[in-house]
């Protein structure tokens, strides 16, 4: 009675109270009772277990099967084997949360996991909403992964598509391979056919190749700001998609996204749904889902890059090739397209054990296009500052940097005319100081996982100076810097957060930050003859 625990091979059983019989390795579990084995968990108002054999019921029961993340729910559940289950008034979901995406619901199920599960008088549901019956239905509950069709989409629009079909057949090349074969029917535009192939070498080497292909048989007739279309006879439409990543050590890696599609009109004609879509992901984490951009139709433009990155603790190197795709221009030959890029950040150390800081920021940029000017851009830019404690509660940072630029265009645009330099120079210099403060308290939040929350309050006022650089003679690619005089005032909130993960290890992340910030620009005043 009370709290009670039972460990036993591979498991264990917890409840308000338990009757065990130690002859015939019955136990009976009642109150929040709980039972964990391998790595699944069962739960209910009441528990029915043999020991030995792992089997028993559960009343008004829930069970995690951990091995293919499937939740299951029912008034009873019969656990009849190591890996099969009864369910009464079930639930079958693959959706976590309290309120599913989907979910199969049904009279009786039996389910197998690694196998098939069947459903008598079962619904297929979207959230809360049933959307068809069946009296019975075989689904897969497979925790491996499985060739065969994907569940279809279904869409209708009278204007657009029209009858919209789509039926995905997956094929499991190998455990480290897999497609995945697209075959898309619009009524009014015709079959378009997608693959998508996915591979996974090892965790620092892994990729995707997604590519899909229309002869759009619809007629369009219409015009959007400097672009327009008529279209009267079929138009071969289609885009590709390469995603690599391979990391060679900790902070060293190369990684290219490269997107290319046919038309300008490609993401407003598929922008209800397509794969780039299907793919988002804002944070970049999974390995498989890389797309960093809203594929619909407010996207003005696309960047393809390839990047080699090392990100060591003093400095990081960047190579970059960059091409962008303009969606808002009839063509692409006046867009500026950087490869190489070359970059080198230093962090801010002191300099020569002096109470000086410094670091040091480089670049170099080869601009191309077709037409309009191009060239080559080198810029270095050193800094130096002088932090200084006032007191306890507040530092001064003077701050001093000069940037230079130079430029060298091998274009042919106005190579006759005067006075247009070809090859010149910038130099910028910025000075300034920053006055701040800070303020923190720690909040003990003593969860599962987060265990407490700083908050700091930052106020600062930060003064910039920047002479007016002569830069009339400077091509159209680099980039203009105007002649500063001003105070900015600002007000930072940061939340960080400090993490426990499940194996007892500290993390800390920061999970917010707000920064409201206003700046005043100094007007020279002439003076009055009065």
């Amino acid at each position: 009675q009370g709290n009670v625990i039972i460990t036993f091979s591979e498991g264990v059983l917890k409840a308000d109270s338990v009757y065990l019989n130690k002859a015939t390795n019955q136990a009976l579990a009642e109150g929040n009772a709980s039972l964990k084995s391998g790595g699944d968990l069962l739960e209910g108002d009441a528990l029915t277990f043999d020991i030995e054999t792992k089997n028993g019921a559960a009343k008004n029961g829930r069970i995690f099967v951990s091995r293919n993340h499937v939740y299951l729910k029912g008034k009873r559940i019969e656990k009849e084997g190591e890996a099969s289950y009864r369910i009464y008034e079930g639930k079958v979901t693959t959706c976590d949360g309290a309120d599913p995406d989907w979910s199969i619901t049904g009279k009786e199920m039996a389910v197998t996991v690694d196998g098939y599960g069947t459903v008598k008088h079962g619904k297929f549901n979207i959230g809360r909403t049933p959307v068809f019956y069946t009296p019975y239905l075989i689904f897969p509950a497979k925790t491996t992964r499985q060739s065969g069709f994907l569940l279809p989409a279904f869409a209708y629009s009278k204007d657009k598509d029209g009858v919209d079909i789509e039926l995905p057949f997956f094929w499991a090349i190998s455990p480290n391979m897999d497609a995945t074969f697209y075959q898309r029917y619009m009524s009014k535009r015709g079959l378009k056919e997608g693959v998508e192939f996915r591979y996974f070498m090892s965790q620092d080497s892994y990729g995707t190749f997604y590519a899909d292909y229309l002869d759009d048989h619809k007629e369009i007739k219409e015009t959007s700001g400097a672009i327009s279309r008529d279209w009267q006879s079929d138009q071969q439409r289609g885009s590709f998609y390469l995603n690599h990543q391979t990391t060679f050590s900790p902070g060293f890696y190369l990684r290219s996204d490269i997107y290319k599609v046919s038309d300008n009109w490609y993401f407003k004609d598929f922008s209800s749904q397509n794969y780039y879509r299907k793919n988002y992901s804002a944070d970049s984490t999974h390995p498989f889902k890389q797309i960093p951009f809203k594929a619909d139709k407010s996207l003005t433009s696309l960047d393809s890059t390839v990047r080699l990155v090392k990100d060591a603790e003093l400095y990081n190197v960047t190579a970059l090739a960059r091409y962008t795709d303009d969606f808002t221009s009839p063509s692409n030959d006046q867009t500026l397209q950087k490869y190489p890029e070359v970059k080198l950040f230093t962090i801010n150390r002191p300099f020569l054990g002096t109470p000086l800081y410094g670091m040091l920021n480089a670049t170099y940029d080869y601009f191309y296009r077709t037409e309009g000017q191009k060239g080559h851009l080198y810029e270095i830019q050193p800094m130096a500052s002088l932090p200084v404690r006032l007191g306890k509660y507040a530092q001064l940072i003077p701050q001093f940097s000069v940037r230079e630029t130079v430029w060298d265009r091998d274009d042919d645009e106005d190579k006759d005319s005067s006075p247009v330099t070809r090859h010149g120079d910038r130099q910028v210099i910025t000075m300034g100081a920053n006055l701040n403060t800070e303020f923190a308290r720690i909040y003990h939040v003593g969860g599962a996982q987060l265990e407490k929350i700083r908050h700091v309050i930052k106020p600062e006022l930060t003064y910039t100076y920047i002479p007016d650089p002569d830069q009339e003679d400077a091509p159209d690619y680099v980039s203009r810097i105007d002649e500063t005089n001003s105070f900015t005032y600002a007000l930072t909130n940061i939340w960080t957060a400090k993490l426990k993960g499940q194996d007892g290890s500290t993390s800390y992340r920061e999970v917010a930050r707000l920064k409201l910030y206003q700046t005043y620009e100094i007007e020279d005043v002439p003076l009055s003859d009065d």
